[in-house]
C-alpha cells in the first residue's frame, strides 16, 4: 500500500508527521463522513477530494500488484462486498 505523510499542527504549534496508508485515509474519511451525516451535515469537498484520491491510488496499486486494470479491481471489490452482504 502507498504511504502518505501528513503534517498535523496541534494548537500549541507542535508539528507531527504521521505515516498512513490509503486504507487508513479511506477509513478515516468514511468514519468522519458518517458522523457528519448523523449530525445532518454534508461531507466536505476536501474530504470528498482526498477520499477519491486515496481510493484511486488504492485501486491502481492493487491493479499493478494483481496485473489487472483499475476498473476491474473496483468491480471485483464491489462484487466481493455484495457477496459478503448476501451471506450475512
Amino acid at each position: 500500500m502507498a504511504f502518505g505523510f501528513f503534517v498535523l499542527n496541534d494548537y500549541a504549534s507542535n508539528f507531527y508527521v504521521i505515516n498512513v496508508t490509503c486504507c487508513d485515509i479511506i477509513k478515516m474519511i468514511y468514519e468522519r463522513k458518517q458522523k457528519r451525516l448523523a449530525q445532518g451535515k454534508k461531507c466536505t469537498a476536501t474530504d470528498a477530494r482526498y477520499f477519491q484520491m486515496a481510493e484511486n491510488l488504492l485501486y491502481m496499486e492493487l491493479g499493478v500488484a494483481l496485473g489487472k486494470p483499475k476498473e476491474e479491481i473496483c468491480k471485483t471489490i464491489i462484487n466481493y462486498i455484495n457477496q459478503s452482504k448476501q451471506e450475512n
